[in-house]
């Protein structure tokens, strides 16, 4: 939920002078993306789990907005020539479905603050 807050936050300094916003982007990532790794497994294990056993009570947009919002970090702070469909399936380590999950929803959702998506 933690990356989710720090991706809204991210949208909302998109009104902030370019300077400031490189900055943060610095800042979110060298404090909290560089940590990501284990984290990073834990968030696609846990969506991976849900998608695969999928109950009512959680819907596919709900599932995969972890994963969306790390995905729209990381193209805030690294840039999106960064970002392709390799990057995208060892973010969702290795699963494709998933993968396709978090693309299919990222199209269907409205577009994250100052991203060219």
């Amino acid at each position: 939920d933690s990356i989710i807050g720090v991706e809204l936050c991210m949208g909302l300094a998109q009104q902030l002078e370019i300077t400031a916003q490189q900055r943060l982007a610095q800042t979110v990532l060298e404090r909290t993306l560089r940590r990501l790794d284990s984290t990073g497994d834990v968030i696609a294990a846990k969506a991976s789990g849900q998608l695969l056993c999928r109950s009512l009570d959680i819907t596919l947009k709900e599932c995969t907005q972890p994963l969306r919002s790390l995905l729209a970090l990381l193209l805030r702070c690294v840039g999106e020539e960064q970002i392709g469909a390799q990057e995208l399936v060892e973010l969702t380590k290795g699963d494709v479905a998933l993968a396709v999950a978090v693309v299919a929803e990222a199209l269907a959702a409205p577009k994250p603050p100052g991203l060219p998506l």
